[in-house]
């Protein structure tokens, strides 16, 4: 892979780890904004969640 990527003049480098930072005001209002849901659902109603990437 190493070669091929040279062969263009590409240039291939090992991604390095980014620490996270996470956010207690968002993961609060997310997690109180989950409780409120489950307490309006009844015990056998389904309850999905969505991810999505923000580029």
């Amino acid at each position: 892979m190493t070669t091929l990527l040279h062969s263009p003049g590409q240039a291939y480098k090992k991604p390095q780890p980014v620490p996270g930072q996470a956010d207690r005001e968002a993961q609060m209002h997310s997690f109180l904004a989950c409780n409120e849901i489950r307490s309006d659902k009844g015990e056998d109603d389904p309850i999905y969640f969505v991810t999505r990437a923000i580029p």
